[in-house]
């Protein structure tokens, strides 16, 4: 699968699958045989665009849509204009745009549709969890002692179905305000299930070093063929659209950083703070 999500999480990752699609595909074509390339639309450079652009094959687009407006679809005898807006709510704005409509255009301009509930009709008894993402370590220096960018999210799991995301911490602090956050989340609820540690670069060490404190719930999670995006968009984003996952309104320096990222997005920049929220929100669900 040439056009997978794998396969197109960075240019180098582009430049890799171009390489295997050239060398060690296209060389089994005879003559005599009939090459098709098919997939979905990833991203600009993946082996589909770049075939498109060499001119050398003819390109054909077949969306679901045959007639949006209409509601027919080019497969009518299965997606009909029901199934097919159904789908539409399940995989999410995103993963719609660029798997069913192909089209990466519109993909990339959706924000993150999420809800909010009211603080005060959450319970910390209900089963709770959280996620955290600690980032490398800033060298300290004689003017300011060494700080870690570190996120931590709250979630309840609602009776009614669902997850709402409490809380959390978010900054740069000292290594051990760090332990003492990851520590603290257990202490906070009356039915909490563990903390997920993002367990990869520095916070491998993170997750090393709180597991040598006695009485933690913690889970290591790695997840090295993944990026932040997809993370976001295609796994969280479904939930968040259709209210399966949704925010607290409290006014908190996390939750206000995690609604003000979403309101931005995709318009936000790769050191924004918000990219640590949701990651930890990520690793919390």
């Amino acid at each position: 699968d040439v056009t997978s999500d794998e396969g197109s999480m960075s240019d180098k990752e582009l430049r890799e699958a171009g390489r295997r699609f050239d060398e060690a595909i296209v060389p089994l074509a005879t003559e005599s045989a009939l090459t098709l390339v098919v997939g979905t639309p990833q991203a600009t450079g993946d082996i589909i665009d770049v075939q498109k652009n060499r001119g050398l094959a003819t390109v054909i687009r077949v969306a679901m849509w045959a007639n949006e407006e209409h509601g027919i679809t080019n497969w009518p005898e299965w997606w009909s204009k029901e199934r097919a807006l159904a789908r539409e709510i399940q995989v999410g704005a995103v993963s719609w745009a660029r798997n069913y409509l192909l089209d990466l255009k519109r993909a990339g301009e959706i924000p993150l549709r999420y809800y909010t509930v009211p603080h005060d009709q959450l319970n910390p008894e209900w089963v709770a969890a959280s996620g955290v993402d600690y980032a490398s370590q800033m060298a300290a220096t004689s003017s300011r002692p060494g700080r870690s960018h570190y996120a931590r999210a709250d979630v309840l799991k609602r009776p009614s179905g669902g997850v709402v995301v409490y809380d959390g911490v978010l900054g740069q602090f000292p290594q051990e305000d760090c332990e003492f956050f990851t520590e603290q989340a257990q202490t906070l609820f009356g039915n909490f299930r563990g903390t997920v540690v993002e367990a990869i670069g520095k916070g491998e060490e993170h997750y090393n070093t709180m597991m040598r404190r006695p009485g933690l719930k913690l889970v290591p999670h790695k997840s090295h063929r993944k990026s932040k995006p997809d993370r976001l968009v295609m796994d969280l984003g479904p939930h968040l659209q259709r209210g399966s996952l949704v925010l607290s309104d409290a006014d908190t320096p996390f939750l206000s950083a995690a609604r003000r990222f979403a309101d931005k997005f995709p318009s936000v920049t790769n050191d924004d703070p918000g990219w640590d929220v949701w990651d930890a929100i990520y690793l919390a669900c």
